[in-house]
């Protein structure tokens, strides 16, 4: 799963219903998203990898994004 779909998920857990990374697969497979947007998030993509996501995030891949 692409890094920026990930980082979606977990921005959109954040603002709409905030909970650990480890249970975010889960909520996100009981919500609408996986239908909305056409993304399908593995059960097993757990806190590590949700975690490394985030070091992807350096502050000049940010400075690009918020661009």
């Amino acid at each position: 799963m692409p890094v920026g779909e990930l980082v979606e998920n977990l921005a959109i857990n954040r603002i709409v219903d905030p909970l650990a990374k480890l249970n975010i697969p889960h909520w996100y497979q009981q919500n609408y998203l996986p239908e909305l947007l056409d993304v399908s998030l593995p059960l097993d993509s757990g806190y590590q990898t949700l975690t490394r996501c985030y070091d992807y995030l350096t502050d000049v891949v940010q400075m690009d994004i918020e661009m």
